[in-house]
């Protein structure tokens, strides 16, 4: 019961958030989990801004609703009236994100203050690739990574 209490919790946080975005066209909000490692990591701030679909290109990364969360996932090809994404760090692609569950395009990542590149650069891809491979080499980057975080 406390734990269906929290998944509609955060269900409806998550929709506050989509709403904000669609009346307002901007809205921010705080990274919770690793699928975009290395280019997003946990405790980044996102900054999402209103598009429409048909305007945002492969290579982007979107916010979209999907099971009563928001996921921030890379956009790597266009289905129709559909945007085919994944998390940088994720081997499979996620199931076609219709136009309606598109909250936003990521115009920003802010970590400790500063803003970061959006682009998946060489380096972010190999890192990437390695990640998608192994789960090891994930958490010793979480930890490391985090490690660095609480400097």
């Amino acid at each position: 019961m406390v734990r269906d209490a929290v998944e509609l919790g955060v269900a409806a946080g998550c929709e506050l958030v989509a709403e904000v975005a669609r009346t307002h066209g901007e809205v921010q909000l705080q990274v919770l989990g690793g699928s975009m490692l290395p280019s997003i990591w946990p405790g980044d701030r996102l900054i999402a801004q209103r598009r429409n679909p048909n305007q945002i290109q492969r290579g982007k990364i979107i916010l979209y609703q999907r099971d009563g969360g928001l996921v921030a996932h890379r956009v790597v090809a266009r289905d129709g009236d559909s945007l085919l994404t994944r998390g940088d760090s994720v081997s499979k692609a996620d199931a076609p994100v219709p136009a309606e569950e598109i909250v936003g395009e990521i115009v920003a990542i802010i970590r400790r203050g500063r803003r970061v590149a959006l682009e998946l650069t060489l380096g972010r891809r190999m890192v990437a690739w390695v990640l998608r491979r192994s789960n090891f080499s994930t958490r010793v980057l979480l930890h490391f990574g985090m490690m660095a975080w609480a400097r």
